[in-house]
């Protein structure tokens, strides 16, 4: 029995044998993933600035392609890289964490921060099993002299984004935003390449 399907002028014409029709959707589909893989930024191609060492040898790095700061507040992402697995699931509620990404707001006028969402990598950079994931913590105060206090300066000094008040000249202070100080600001976009 002989199929017809329709080309791209609407005429029938007769279907390839099935093992034809697998092998090219096989490979149309394989030239799709590759083209997608190919083009799309990974981890290492993201803009990753360290912005903290801590004593145990913890990296912490900010995605400053994505961060965005509007007013007293400010969302980020965060990559902390520990040099060894975590064996002490205390922090984060998983064992064998070898890195750790977030999306942290900061309030740079009360000096505290919360994570909005949060995923452990058994891996650095983000990369290996996921552990798990959390989402939306309590607000914390930032000790000084941390680097969750490195973290806060280096988001609170991203340039403000808050629109400009009509009339107002070119290279003037942004206008404070018409929110609430608590009110956040535009969530950035995942990270390139981000996953979980």
């Amino acid at each position: 029995m002989m199929s017809f399907n329709f080309g791209i002028c609407g005429r029938p014409r007769a279907a390839a044998p099935v093992a034809g029709k697998r092998a090219r959707w096989a490979l149309a589909w394989g030239l799709v993933l590759h083209t997608l893989l190919a083009s799309a930024p990974s981890w290492a191609q993201a803009q990753w600035n360290e912005v903290s060492k801590a004593r145990n040898g913890d990296v912490w790095t900010m995605e400053t392609g994505t961060a965005r700061r509007i007013g007293d507040n400010a969302r980020v992402w965060v990559l902390i890289n520990h040099p060894l697995p975590i064996t002490n699931p205390a922090p984060y509620a998983h064992s064998g964490v070898r890195s750790f990404r977030a999306l942290v707001q900061v309030d740079c006028k009360e000096q505290r921060a919360r994570r909005l969402e949060a995923s452990y990598f058994s891996q650095p950079n983000g990369d290996g099993r996921l552990l798990g994931t959390s989402e939306n913590d309590d607000w914390f105060n930032v000790p000084p002299d941390t680097p969750d206090a490195d973290l806060m300066k280096a988001a609170c000094e991203l340039p403000d984004q808050a629109p400009a008040a009509p009339g107002t000249p070119a290279g003037a202070a942004p206008a404070t935003p018409a929110t609430p100080a608590a009110a956040p600001p535009t969530a950035p976009a995942r990270p390139p390449g981000a996953r979980g």
